[in-house]
C-alpha cells in the first residue's frame, strides 16, 4: 500500500461559511434535509467531524474570554462593554438569578455596569472563568462555568464568584451569545 500524499483520500472542499463545512453537506446530521444527506454526513471521516468540533470549542473559548475581559478596568483600563454588543445577538437575554432576580436586554445590562466601572466606584475590577463544561450540538452550544471576580468597590477590596450559564449560537459571523444567566456567591 503506497504511503504519502497520493495514498490519502482527497479532502472535500471547504466553504467560506464559519466552521468550514464541506461543500454540499449539512452542518450536522440534525440539519439534513433527508436521510441521504444525513448518511453522507455520517460517512464523513471522523477526524474532520472532530476537527470541526474542536474548532468550535476554541472559538467558544475565545468568545467567552472576550466576554469576561470586557469588564476589566485594572491598571486604569477603560472597560470595553460595547464589546458585549458585538459578542451577543441583538435580542440577547441576560438573567441574574441571585442574590436578586433580574432580567435584562443587552443595553439595559451594559448601561449601569459601564457607569459603575468608569465613575470610580469600582476600580481594579476583573472576573475570570475558573472551570467550565461546554456541550456543542451542531450550531448551538451551552456552557456552564464557575468564575471568580475581584476589585475595589467604594474603596474596599472585595472578592467573589459564582456560576454563569451561557447559550451560544453559530451565526454567519461566527459564534455569538444568545443568552446568559448567572448567580453570584459572596
Amino acid at each position: 500500500m503506497p504511503v504519502g500524499p497520493q495514498s490519502r483520500a482527497p479532502r472535500p472542499p471547504l466553504t467560506d461559511r464559519p466552521g468550514g463545512h464541506p461543500a454540499g453537506e449539512p452542518q450536522d446530521a440534525g440539519d439534513a434535509g433527508d436521510a441521504g444527506t444525513a448518511a453522507r454526513w455520517l460517512r464523513r471521516p471522523a477526524p474532520l467531524r472532530c476537527y470541526r468540533r474542536a474548532m468550535s470549542k476554541t472559538e467558544i473559548d475565545l468568545v467567552t474570554a472576550e466576554f469576561f475581559g470586557a469588564f476589566d478596568n485594572r491598571g486604569g483600563r477603560t472597560p470595553d462593554l460595547a464589546r458585549i454588543r458585538r459578542l451577543m445577538i441583538p435580542a440577547g437575554l441576560i438573567v441574574r438569578t441571585g442574590p436578586e432576580f433580574a432580567v435584562y436586554t443587552v443595553d439595559a445590562f451594559i448601561e449601569p455596569r459601564l457607569r459603575l466601572l468608569t465613575d470610580g466606584r469600582l476600580a481594579e475590577f476583573s472576573e475570570w472563568e475558573t472551570s467550565e463544561r461546554t456541550e456543542i450540538a451542531g450550531d448551538i452550544a451551552s456552557r456552564v462555568g464557575e468564575y471568580r471576580k475581584s476589585g475595589v468597590l467604594d474603596g474596599e477590596p472585595f472578592e467573589g464568584g459564582g456560576t454563569k450559564s451561557i447559550q451560544f449560537v453559530r451565526t454567519p459571523d461566527g459564534w455569538r451569545i444568545a443568552a446568559f444567566a448567572w448567580f453570584d456567591r459572596p
